[in-house]
């Protein structure tokens, strides 16, 4: 597995067990985080949600890789979150940032896309 090491740090600074207790839901989460690093820096959690996406290849894997690997605090029925799996729930987190990258119009963000 590549060097993931921003997508690791978001989800252990943002997504941990206190989530439900420092955030009302996730949109406040991704308002910290898209203020908490710079575009360069968001456009490679991008990339590196994309790939984890493609490495782990199916929901369960995903599942497995975030709880065992990540020590993932959050499920995507955590209050507050309300999604129907992990992949969702990364997918959500890649499209509201790559959102954020297109209106500071970055100009990597079409390598990154879905």
């Amino acid at each position: 597995m590549k060097d993931i090491f921003l997508f690791e740090q978001m989800l252990s600074c943002y997504f941990h067990q206190d989530f439900d207790f420092e955030y009302k839901n996730l949109d406040e989460a991704l308002n910290d985080i898209l203020k908490g690093y710079n575009l360069e820096s968001l456009a490679r959690i991008c990339e590196q949600i994309n790939y984890v996406l493609m490495y782990t290849q199916n929901e369960e894997n995903l599942e497995n890789l975030l709880r065992n690997k990540f020590y993932l605090a959050v499920t995507p029925q955590t209050p507050g979150i309300n999604l129907s799996s992990q992949t969702e729930f990364l997918e959500f987190i890649r499209d509201r940032i790559l959102e954020f990258l297109k209106s500071k119009e970055v100009t990597s963000v079409a390598k990154i896309s879905k």
